[in-house]
């Protein structure tokens, strides 16, 4: 098991989004989360990501509980092995898009004992179409454009678990389809996917389906 949530519960004042919830997600699972605005599935993949301490409840990943880890140990944990892609655009925007890999990938060698397995600079930035954009800074790009740069930085870091938040965001439908023939590429090859997305289609292709409703997960894989 790569990652549980242990009876895990997020309030903010009267607020509950995630209300005492068990979850467990498989290395190599592919799953879909969707649910209304505002049901809490962001907060469900910043808890997931270390980012969020949640109100009550436990999170354990790759067998170790987050509430016995220092705050730079669950960054250690993020930076090498989880990769989030946010609704928000989140790039070095004193970096090129090549720096911004670069400097991804020198984060993600640093908390690994081999860097033998990052997917190679230029075909990522080939892939998703950035090969005129890899000497500009993000401030020069479209949202599209910002967006595949996203996906390329979380890419080239090869982590083991993508959070994906709506990761379509700003891409046109041969970019969306691309984005997501991606991540059917990347679990293929062992890569564990919790992708959240309002759009039917691309939740119905990964392998578990759940909608966040009430503070807990429904499965919609046997509705």
């Amino acid at each position: 098991m790569l990652c549980e949530l242990k009876n895990i519960t997020k309030q903010y004042g009267e607020i509950c989004p995630i209300n005492e919830l068990d979850f467990s997600i498989d290395s190599g699972d592919y799953i879909s989360v969707s649910g209304e605005s505002g049901a809490g599935k962001s907060t469900l993949l910043f808890l997931i990501g270390g980012m969020l301490t949640p109100t009550g409840g436990d999170i354990i990943f790759n067998g170790q509980a987050y509430s016995g880890m220092s705050d730079n140990e669950i960054s250690s944990v993020r930076a090498g092995q989880i990769g989030y892609v946010s609704q928000n655009i989140q790039l070095m925007q004193a970096l090129t898009i090549e720096e911004n890999i670069a400097f991804a990938r020198k984060v993600s060698v640093s908390t690994r004992a081999t860097s033998a397995d990052l997917e190679d600079t230029d075909y990522i930035i080939d892939y998703l179409g950035l090969n005129e954009k890899r000497d500009e800074l993000p401030c020069h790009l479209s949202g599209g454009q910002k967006r595949r740069a996203m996906l390329a930085v979380t890419w080239a870091r090869d982590p083991q678990l993508y959070l994906l938040d709506e990761p379509t965001n700003d891409l046109d439908n041969y970019w969306s389809e691309r984005v997501m023939e991606l991540f059917d590429k990347l679990n293929a090859e062992g890569k564990t996917i919790l992708l959240v997305t309002h759009n039917e289609k691309y939740a119905s292709r990964a392998k578990k389906r759940y909608e966040l409703a009430k503070g807990k997960l429904i499965d919609k894989n046997s509705i």
